[in-house]
């Protein structure tokens, strides 16, 4: 199963703030994200689980695009969780841990980006087409540090938008079940008891 919705392009001002909120909410290293600790280890949905905006912004328009692999059974579970997570994520600040996990990761796998000539020619590329500015090397890391949780919870408030998921599901599943629309009722019902 895909999801996504619109997202930014890629010399959007707020492109390193949502590359944190990435990081911390669906691509950590090592399924260490909200989305794989919970979707794929806690509940056992899926093998593993992933969610990008800021690196959706490489497209034309942009994009929020993720997917998980999960069993028929577990669709409306799946979604349900992720629309919590993205809910949650915009409701209070990330942890001081979750935080300095991301800036640590993100700087420090920064330059195994650009090992070939091939990967670093489609950067300088890039950097052309999206006026990213030739400083855009040499400032890397302090825009990565200047993210704050203020910042990760701002743009997630932004640019999230679980409200307007769409869904693209492949494999054995009943074309008569609106999967989206269960995983909200799911979710109110949830609510409504707590």
């Amino acid at each position: 199963m895909y999801f996504g919705h619109l997202g930014i392009k890629r010399n959007n001002p707020d492109y390193y703030s949502l590359l944190v909120l990435d990081n911390i909410l669906g691509t950590g290293a090592g399924f260490t994200d909200r989305l794989n600790a919970d979707l794929r280890d806690t509940r056992g949905f899926a093998y593993t689980v992933w969610m990008v905006i800021a690196n959706g912004g490489r497209y034309d328009f942009g994009r929020l695009i993720g997917g998980i692999q999960t069993s028929k059974e577990n669709i409306v579970n799946a979604v349900a969780g992720i629309i919590e997570h993205m809910k949650k994520i915009q409701e209070s600040e990330v942890t001081n841990a979750e935080i300095k996990g991301a800036k640590k990761y993100l700087i420090g796998s920064f330059p195994e980006s650009y090992e070939s000539y091939e990967e670093l020619v489609s950067m300088l590329r890039k950097i052309n087409v999206y006026n990213l500015g030739y400083d855009y090397f040499e400032k890397y890391n302090e825009n990565i540090e200047n993210v704050t949780k203020d910042d990760v919870l701002r743009v997630a408030k932004k640019y999230l938008h679980p409200e307007t998921l769409i869904l693209t599901i492949c494999g054995d599943i009943d074309e008569n079940v609106d999967y989206l629309a269960k995983a909200r009722e799911k979710l109110a019902s949830e609510k409504e008891k707590e």
